[in-house]
């Protein structure tokens, strides 16, 4: 008797985890390839895909078919805009380095001039 109630319980659980939509479909549903939408707060374009399906006319436990599909996708930045932070920070630290190297050549001729 446990072995038979557990086994239900496994055959819904496995049921009920196949019909749960792969992340971005909700986001894109009416609508098609090419829109804007927003997973998790991040800017994507909804873009076709494929996507597999649950299929229960053969009888429990499903086998699974492919299906065409809408799905969001993260809009990736360019490389040119993942370096503007990196050139920006190696610029103040290059501004930074010739501000010191200028103070000290100041203190230098500083000293020499008051002995």
């Amino acid at each position: 008797m446990r072995n038979l109630i557990g086994g239900l319980v496994a055959l819904v659980a496995v049921a009920a985890h196949a019909d749960i939509a792969p992340p971005g479909q909700v986001e894109c549903s009416g609508k098609k390839a090419g829109d804007k939408c927003a997973v998790d707060g991040v800017a994507g374009l909804c873009t076709a895909s494929k996507c597999t399906r649950p299929d229960y006319s053969k009888g429990p436990p499903p086998s699974y078919r492919e299906v065409d599909c809408v799905l969001c996708k993260p809009v990736k930045k360019s490389a040119r805009s993942e370096a503007t932070p990196l050139m920006a920070a190696a610029a103040g630290l290059a501004l930074l380095g010739g501000a010191l190297a200028l103070g000290r050549r100041r203190n230098r001729a500083g000293d020499r001039g008051r002995g």
